[in-house]
């Protein structure tokens, strides 16, 4: 098996694993309802709870997008790929998450599956997106999307600083290309970018409006 058929049976293997639909069948399933159609029409944990209004299931779903991930992961190394194969498995199930061919291309935002990801190979990854999610959703705005686009914008800046030493001491996996982990790190975040574009406008929109409705009142 040559390493380029490798690499393209990585990224089959993982869009076919990120486009597992699974807050679409769970909702489906409990509610007889298509999520796509309803709340934000996100395919994810976030809109699943919205929908719902029930944690347990918003939950569940953040955990299975979780495993796709990890699955990603653990299963191209399993089939003897290198870490450029597990790199092409780890984009392509967020590429499949967020646009599933099977949903007609709708799809989640990817941070659940991209948390996996992370959790598989260096959590210190994760860990950085945390601290800044946080710095924007309380500094900034009280709003998850501002956090999540602050962790995915402080993400991408720190990696770029991280000394190579500290990033190979959190490596889950053997033989890692620092350059190469930092390339699929920034190509993950530039997907999450532009999936969270939609709902930051929205926010604008909703700013606009309600400046609009205090200049009227006064």
């Amino acid at each position: 098996m040559t390493i380029d058929l490798l690499s393209f049976l990585c990224a089959v293997l993982g869009y076919g694993l990120g486009a597992i639909p699974t807050a679409w069948l769970i909702v489906r399933s409990t509610h007889s309802v298509d999520i796509r159609n309803e709340g934000t029409g996100n395919v994810g944990a976030m809109n699943s709870y919205d929908v719902t209004g029930k944690k347990r299931i918003g939950i569940l779903i953040a955990i299975l997008d979780a495993l796709k991930g990890v699955a990603a992961v653990l299963i191209a190394r399993a089939i003897g790929a290198d870490f450029f194969g597990v790199a092409v498995a780890a984009i392509f199930a967020v590429i499949g998450h967020c646009y599933n061919v099977f949903l007609k291309f709708h799809g989640g935002r990817g941070l659940a599956t991209s948390a996996g990801i992370a959790l598989a190979i260096n959590p210190l990854v994760l860990i950085l997106w945390v601290l800044m999610y946080l710095t924007g959703y309380y500094v900034i705005r009280r709003d998850v999307h501002v956090g999540s686009m602050s962790g995915i914008l402080g993400v991408s800046i720190l990696l770029y600083t991280t000394p190579s030493l500290l990033l190979q001491k959190m490596m889950q996996l053997p033989g890692v290309d620092i350059t190469q982990f930092k390339a699929m790190v920034w190509l993950i975040s530039a997907i999450l970018f532009v999936r969270h574009l939609e709902p930051i406008r929205d926010l604008f929109r909703r700013m606009q409006t309600e400046n609009n409705d205090s200049d009227d009142a006064n």
